[in-house]
């Protein structure tokens, strides 16, 4: 995932190319990212009243899947796991979810949740999933 900032980025590459002077306008990223928000890989988001955009590597269901799968490879359903087991697999038996964000991450059990296949559990200030 990569946030971007809409402002900051008119003037990097590769929205600005020096060699012939020229650069993309707001209003064709804007067009560019609205796209890619109704494709699912992207979303807009208001930090500090700046406009904003997640920019996802895969949609919302391909991390649900990838999920679902390491779950059934590790034979976790059935039990309870932090957000931390998930991103932070000790044995690395799956290098994608390794340090996942995790708005991503919530965003992918929420999908799972919605699917019947787990259950979001709040635990103090953080949460739990249970797969089923």
């Amino acid at each position: 995932m990569y946030e971007l900032n809409i402002t900051e980025s008119l003037g990097q590459p590769p929205f600005r190319n020096d060699k012939i002077g020229r650069n993309l306008t707001e209003e064709s990223l804007q067009i560019i990212l609205d796209e890619m928000v109704k494709r699912g890989r992207a979303e807009w988001i208001n930090v500090d009243g700046t406009k904003q955009c997640l920019i996802y590597w895969l949609r919302i269901d391909e991390w649900a899947d990838i999920i679902k799968h390491w779950v059934e490879d590790k034979g976790l359903n059935g039990t309870m796991c932090t957000l931390y087991e998930i991103t932070q697999d000790e044995d690395r038996s799956n290098e994608q979810l390794l340090g996942l964000d995790e708005r991503i991450l919530m965003k992918a059990l929420r999908f799972l949740e919605k699917d019947g296949k787990a259950i979001l559990v709040q635990i103090d200030d953080s949460y739990g999933v249970k797969f089923l």
